[in-house]
């Protein structure tokens, strides 16, 4: 089989199933379109504050603990949690 085929048959495919997906999925009721919304919002109730000390130990198996780093380097935390 050619590339250029074979590219082709990739991108049919593709768009075959976001239609099936698109067509297939249930649309959300407005309760869980509301549930959405308040957990948007309650995503900022941490903004601007600052984050607790914490430890860990890196993938390089060094120890890392946030009060140390702090104004030394840039800290980037991602903090999540998944409510059900």
């Amino acid at each position: 089989m050619n590339k250029p085929l074979l590219s082709i048959l990739i991108v049919l495919t593709g768009i075959l199933l976001s239609i099936l997906n698109y067509t297939l999925k249930p649309a959300p009721d407005e309760k869980l379109l509301e549930q959405y919304a308040q957990n948007m919002t309650n995503s900022t109730e941490w903004q601007g504050r600052i984050a607790p000390d914490f430890e860990l130990k890196t993938t390089r198996g060094e120890r890392f603990q946030l009060s140390e780093n702090v104004g030394k380097k840039i800290i980037v935390l991602n903090f999540f949690a998944i409510s059900i």
